[in-house]
């Protein structure tokens, strides 16, 4: 099949492919209103400095504690890659708010930003666990911070923080995305299934090589106006006056008939070889002309209309 069978043949299940999208695209919608939550990306800028209320910190220079604190956040930000450390967080927010224990776990880490400072990150999957996770995340670090000053005799401590959060790029977002793809997939994999599991003629390439490419004359079939036209004049150089229209494919007698007045009055009988195969046989004096249309046509009604056709006959494929 070549590029255009293919674009022929999604449009035919457009309604299918359209259903299976907008389908998969409710459920979506459905899931994301009822079982998303909304992210937060919450930030924590903190500052450390040196304390003042030791005689040995009073006869460092200003300078002298700015350059040791700026290197101490160093060590901090190095903290929150401790899975301990981390851990404590984890439980410090527990034991603030026991609600919280079957919630969706956070992320969160540390930048050294200029002179002092430190940035915490961290998402969470609510708004009310913000304060939580931001208060438990200082009162560690504070804790931490007080065992690190009596461990190597300094003075550090947090100066000051500030909390800042706002939501998250929204996740219903990607999941209506994604639902869009997967629905588009699926409703042209059904597309495909379907015309295969009821043996149906994928494209005219397909009809040609069923019939072994033995009809004397091949018209694709795009345009009512030209087809019939062309048919008309091919009609008019035959020897033959009389012709047997041949419908592979359930066709009522209404199309039947409009097709015959298309051929501007001459001797023409019609076959629905899906109803009355027998007709051909019956009328063997007639040179066939041969309709297949697919996604309509089905291979093996094709195959059984091939042992019945003679050696020239014209062969209409309708796209």
């Amino acid at each position: 099949m070549d590029f255009k069978s293919h674009l022929k043949l999604i449009l035919r299940h457009l309604p299918l492919i359209t259903a299976v999208t907008v389908f998969t695209i409710l459920c979506a919608l459905f899931l994301g209103k009822n079982f998303l939550t909304t992210g937060y990306d919450a930030t924590v800028f903190t500052t450390i400095t040196v304390k003042k209320d030791t005689i040995s910190s009073q006869l460092s220079t200003s300078y002298d504690d700015v350059r040791a604190a700026d290197h101490f956040t160093e060590t901090v930000q190095g903290w929150f890659k401790n899975p301990h450390f981390l851990q404590s967080i984890r439980e410090s927010e527990l034991n603030r708010d026991i609600l919280i224990i079957m919630a969706e776990d956070f992320t969160i880490s540390a930048e050294r930003q200029e002179k002092q400072n430190l940035v915490i990150n961290f998402h969470v999957d609510g708004q009310d666990r913000v304060d939580n996770i931001s208060n438990a995340a200082i009162s560690v670090l504070e804790n931490a911070i007080q065992k690190y000053n009596r461990t190597s005799d300094t003075d550090f401590a947090i100066a000051s923080h500030e909390t800042y959060y706002a939501k998250s790029a929204s996740k219903l977002n990607f999941l209506l995305l994604f639902a869009l793809i997967l629905g588009l997939c699926a409703g042209i994999g059904l597309s495909y299934i379907y015309e295969y599991l009821t043996g149906k003629i994928l494209s005219p390439l397909h009809a040609e090589n069923m019939l072994n490419k033995k009809a004397a004359d091949i018209i694709l079939h795009f345009n009512y106006t030209h087809t019939y036209k062309y048919l008309n004049t091919l009609l008019d150089n035959s020897h033959s006056k009389k012709y047997l229209l041949i419908f592979t494919w359930d066709v009522n007698t209404k199309h039947q008939n409009k097709t015959i007045d298309r051929f501007n009055k001459k001797d023409i009988h019609a076959v629905n070889f899906i109803k009355t195969p027998e007709k051909i046989t019956s009328e063997s004096n007639r040179l066939p002309i041969l309709f297949v249309k697919p996604g309509k046509t089905g291979y093996r009604a094709l195959f059984r209309v091939k042992a019945l056709l003679p050696e020239n006959y014209l062969l209409v494929i309708q796209e």
